[in-house]
């Protein structure tokens, strides 16, 4: 577990970009892969920890590379951030030759493992976030088998188990579906209050303010 603003970070990051490539390039067929485009997507962060008595945690909130070495070599990397009450896992990428080790499925169970392991530290810490879910993306579907999952309702922002999200989706033909339908609309969030991006993050009333 490697964090990216580390000198051991910095020792291996040629070796991760180098295998990004190679991934990118073999399963994604983008031949078009930069360093700098590397580093904006997986490297630059704007987490930081500034967590209550993280002096006393054995490891901090923020963004993390996940290296799996077999026989001293890298043969993938799992990007993950560290929140205050999920471990989100961002992206994977692997040595292709090794793609018949299933490492989506081999690395989630390692990393859901990982989450049982902070929660001994961060009680509040016990979920396991994969990230997004295209139910007609073959890629993708190794995620449906972890029990239990839920999807999130992008309208009314409530779980839902994905077994029932699957069942509606074959049912309209994968159109866009509302997946709790009867819940209700969630609180409208004041625009002023809207954090933005920015050197860290400031409110948008600030942002306009600049």
């Amino acid at each position: 577990l490697v964090p990216v603003e580390s000198d051991e970070y910095d020792a291996t990051a040629d070796e991760s970009f180098e295998l990004y490539k190679n991934y990118q390039n073999s399963i994604h067929k983008d031949t078009q892969c930069t360093r700098r485009g590397f580093t904006d997507f997986l490297t630059d962060s704007p987490l930081f920890s500034d967590e209550e008595g993280a002096e006393n945690k054995s490891v901090a909130l923020g963004t993390y590379h996940q290296q799996y070495y077999l026989d001293g070599q890298l043969i993938a990397v799992g990007v993950v951030d560290i929140l205050p009450r999920c471990l989100s896992s961002k992206y994977l990428f692997h040595d292709p030759q090794y793609k018949f080790l299933m490492l989506g499925t081999y690395t989630a169970l390692r990393e859901i493992a990982f989450v049982r392991e902070l929660m001994k530290e961060r009680p509040e810490l016990h979920y396991y976030y994969m990230g997004y879910y295209i139910h007609s993306c073959a890629k993708m579907r190794y995620k449906g088998r972890f029990h239990p999952s839920d999807l999130l309702c992008d309208r009314s922002f409530t779980w839902v188990p994905l077994e029932k999200c699957i069942e509606m989706m074959g049912s309209n033909g994968e159109r866009l579906e509302a997946f709790a339908p009867d819940a209700p609309e969630p609180e409208k969030c004041p625009t002023a209050a809207v954090r933005c991006l920015y050197n860290r993050y400031l409110y948008f009333s600030n942002f306009l303010d600049l």
